[in-house]
């Protein structure tokens, strides 16, 4: 019921649309294992994981009313660097920050590029590239109001480079690339609500962590229970769909080879 509500709202109340939305969140989560399979807060992958990469929920919203989400590299040594479960982790509090938050005007998302480096580019499978930005713009049951990317270094270029032919014109539009020093940025997420990390009055990055992932814990059976709920296509009216009817991709891409 509470997605139910959550998946109207997304939709601006639009009950077609709704329905569709629907069919997305659960015909994407089927087609896409390797983000949406294994995600209980409790596997020892996972924990460990959040010493490597920092995803928190700040517990102020903007001045919009806008829930604002930070993520970036803890750790830079790129050895340790796993894209798949970067992005796994990073949906997951995404997730987790519609089920707290509901029906708010919208999610700011905050990627911090510190310390990515041409090694770190290596990694990134444009097949879940694919995927991820699949779910975000057609199932994902939150309103975006806008992406900032900040901290911007030499990989930059390239790595929006492969992330802008799967983003629709609409989120295309509400993509803001801060370079130089974070004024520009300030202006539009306030620096009061802001980890102190980032100049701000919050607490710091490692102390909100901690927060997200109690919270985490505290959501564990919805993810299990999340799991569990999956499409089974020998009973879609019609064709049933496969991962390349619905990402437009058949097989895997390989990483890249970088020079």
């Amino acid at each position: 019921e509470e997605l139910l509500i959550l998946f109207l709202h997304a939709s601006y109340y639009k009950l077609e649309a709704a329905k569709t939305f629907i069919d997305h969140y659960y015909t994407i989560k089927t087609h896409a294992p390797i983000l949406f399979t294994r995600r209980d807060p409790l596997l020892q992958e996972l924990q460990d994981y959040f010493s490597v990469i920092q995803v928190v929920i700040l517990p102020e919203k903007d001045s919009q009313g806008n829930v604002v989400v930070i993520a970036r590299l803890k750790q830079e040594d790129p050895t340790v660097y796993s894209h798949p479960l970067s992005i796994k982790t990073y949906i997951m509090v995404q997730d987790m920050a519609v089920l707290e938050h509901g029906t708010v005007p919208g999610f700011v998302h905050i990627l911090d590029f510190k310390g990515l480096t041409f090694r770190h580019l290596a990694n990134i499978n444009l097949t879940i590239i694919k995927q991820y930005f699949t779910y975000i713009q057609e199932g994902y049951p939150g309103i975006i109001s806008k992406d900032h990317v900040i901290h911007v270094v030499s990989v930059t270029e390239k790595i929006l480079a492969m992330c802008k032919p799967f983003m629709k014109k609409e989120l295309l539009a509400k993509l803001q690339v801060h370079s130089g020093d974070m004024e520009s940025f300030y202006k539009m997420v306030p620096k009061k609500i802001l980890p102190k990390d980032y100049g701000g009055d919050g607490e710091t990055m490692e102390e909100l962590q901690r927060r997200t992932c109690e919270k985490m814990l505290e959501h564990r059976e919805w993810f299990i229970q999340d799991e569990k709920m999956r499409v089974d296509e020998s009973k879609r009216p019609g064709k049933a769909k496969s991962a390349g009817d619905v990402f437009g991709l058949e097989g895997s891409f390989k990483k890249l080879d970088i020079d």
